[in-house]
């Protein structure tokens, strides 16, 4: 009978460790839980926050890029005024004197620095486009000595063999 009561003692005991165990279990278990709840908000909220920054990148970005073709086509507009001008100086030379225009002068357009917005920038940061065949400013340029065309006299042919 001794050893009746000495394992039933036994069991009692193993009966108890087992109940704290699992105390200890279920509560370390609610507080993983919690924390994965936690970890998911958190990661949840930094996921949002990362979404909002890139869609505001990805408009940043989209602007600049629109930024960079306008510049490339005032570039590309500057250049077809910079090759139009002589042309057209050439043109108003043929024309008999009474009917030419006042010379065209877009110097100040095409040679111009883009004014700084900013009071940090200086106008050594701003680049200047310079004419294909300038190397300096100082400089006056030849290609404007070199397109004039001086007027020609008007000749004018009959044919008198009819």
């Amino acid at each position: 009978m001794m050893r009746f009561i000495n394992g039933f003692r036994m069991a009692n005991r193993f009966q108890q460790h087992l109940r704290i165990c699992a105390k200890a279990v279920s509560t370390d278990q609610s507080q993983i839980i919690s924390a994965v709840k936690a970890m998911e908000a958190s990661t949840a909220a930094i996921t949002t926050a990362l979404i909002e920054r890139k869609k505001a990148s990805d408009i940043f970005v989209a602007e600049l890029q629109g930024l960079d073709k306008l510049r490339d086509d005032v570039l590309h507009i500057q250049l077809m005024l910079e090759e139009l001008v002589p042309m057209i100086e050439t043109l108003n030379e043929l024309l008999v004197p009474s009917d030419r225009l006042p010379p065209l002068s877009l110097s100040r357009i095409l040679e111009r620095t883009p004014v700084s917005t900013s009071a940090s920038s200086s106008q050594e940061s701003t680049p200047k486009h310079v004419p294909a065949g300038n190397s300096s400013l100082a400089r006056p340029s030849t290609r404007d000595e070199r397109s004039r065309i001086p007027p020609i006299e008007e000749v004018r042919v009959v044919d008198r063999a009819v």
